[in-house]
């Protein structure tokens, strides 16, 4: 059965991720504040965006939400990180200084490079699929989602990259690593194409 921890940082409004899976008719979510909240019960999780790189490691630690993330990942559990989310899989970001993420997808958060164009980039944008996935079934190649953000995130290894968008420079738009996702924009505010996404995570099994 598929049950969905739906993280909690206080840094974002992740009611718009439960309008989201309730409005597609599923139930069977908890909201995680911390470790505590978290058990063996869980199939997917989901970390909603917003908020800085510093401040959601800081709470993650602080709350131990990163044993939730770090025991998914070592147990094959479905994660989907929604722009931070996405974020704090990384080895490190440098927002603000240099701090240390997760580090479950090599790589860093970097500010985006964006010359003439406007930080932050806040605009419906394409996402180029570079590989398969099940993730992105009926979802057109080149199709557009809600972005908001300043940073993103610079993987390593292009093996661990789904989808690419250009703004100014390209750069990762969806990630991937087992059965741990990221994406840069945010399905939830993306209209169909969007819970077409996460509709997609939720069938993972």
């Amino acid at each position: 059965m598929v049950k969905v921890g739906i993280i909690n940082t206080f840094t974002s409004n992740i009611q718009s991720v439960i309008n989201a899976i309730t409005v597609m008719g599923f139930k069977n979510f908890e909201t995680l504040n911390s470790y505590d909240d978290y058990n063996s019960s869980f199939s997917h999780i989901i970390f909603p965006g917003v908020g800085t790189f510093e401040s959601n490691m800081k709470i993650i630690i602080d709350r131990k939400i990163d044993r939730i993330i770090n025991e998914a990942f070592d147990n094959d559990l479905y994660y989907l990180g929604i722009c931070i989310g996405m974020q704090v899989l990384a080895t490190n970001g440098k927002e603000n200084g240099n701090h240390k993420g997760l580090n479950i997808i090599k790589g860093s958060v970097q500010k985006l490079s964006v010359s003439n164009y406007r930080l932050p980039h806040i605009a419906w944008n394409e996402v180029d699929i570079t590989k398969n996935d099940k993730l992105l079934k009926e979802i057109n190649n080149k199709e557009s989602f809600y972005f908001v953000h300043s940073y993103f995130f610079n993987a390593n290894y292009d093996k661990n990259i789904v989808g690419i968008t250009n703004y100014n420079n390209s750069f990762a738009s969806i990630i991937k690593r087992n059965n741990f996702y990221g994406v840069q924009f945010h399905p939830e505010k993306s209209q169909v194409q969007g819970l077409r996404i996460i509709k997609n995570f939720l069938d993972l099994k």
